[in-house]
This record gives structure tokens, C-alpha cells and sequence, in this order.
């Protein structure tokens, strides 16, 4: 599932896992995999504030949470990204702490 709105992107993944322990790193697998997806298809090179921030020129650019329920097998990743926003889309107070991709 992809949202848009305004100028975010947001979007989930529903996965369905059967090892508990390996869900609990879940965040961090998709925090690099976007990292290396933005490298590799836009030449887009973040960094990582663990364990779920990406940042482009030292502001927020994204971020990915993983969700999982007591007793069962079943994860859902959520990704969000400033893609096309301005300074005029955020609260004035966010300038200085986040980024968009473009």
C-alpha cells in the first residue's frame, strides 16, 4: 500500500514471518534497504540514525517503524518520506530538522 499526500509518501508492507526473534531487527532491515534503494536508483547517499531515521544533510528525510503482535506471526513495515515537500508544507518549527528527497 502507497499513500500520498501532499508531498509525503507513505507506504506499508504486510509480512508474514515465522521467527519471532528475527521480526525485532525488522526496522533496521528496512532502514538499509531504503538506504541502499536511494543510493543505487537515485544517487541518493543517507545516513542512518538508528535505529529507524534516514538523513539527508543532517535533517530527516524518512522513516521506518515494524510492528509486530504478542503471539503472532505477522509484521507490518511502515515507511514514510518527505519526497516533493518545501518549507512552506512543514510547520516552521520541522525547517531545520527535516529534508525532502527532492
Amino acid at each position: 500500500m502507497v499513500r500520498e499526500t501532499g508531498s509525503k509518501t507513505a507506504g506499508a508492507i504486510h509480512l508474514s514471518h515465522s521467527q519471532v526473534q528475527e521480526l525485532t531487527q525488522l526496522t533496521v532491515w528496512a532502514a538499509v534497504a531504503l538506504a541502499d534503494m536511494l543510493v543505487l536508483e537515485h544517487g541518493v547517499a543517507v545516513e542512518l540514525k538508528w535505529p529507524n531515521d534516514l538523513v539527508l544533510q543532517g535533517r530527516k528525510l524518512a522513516g521506518v517503524m515494524a510492528e509486530t503482535r504478542s503471539g503472532l506471526t505477522l509484521a507490518v513495515v511502515g515507511i514514510g518520506m518527505n519526497v516533493l515537500s518545501t518549507a512552506d508544507d512543514r510547520p516552521h518549527e520541522l525547517n531545520n530538522r527535516a529534508v525532502s528527497l527532492l
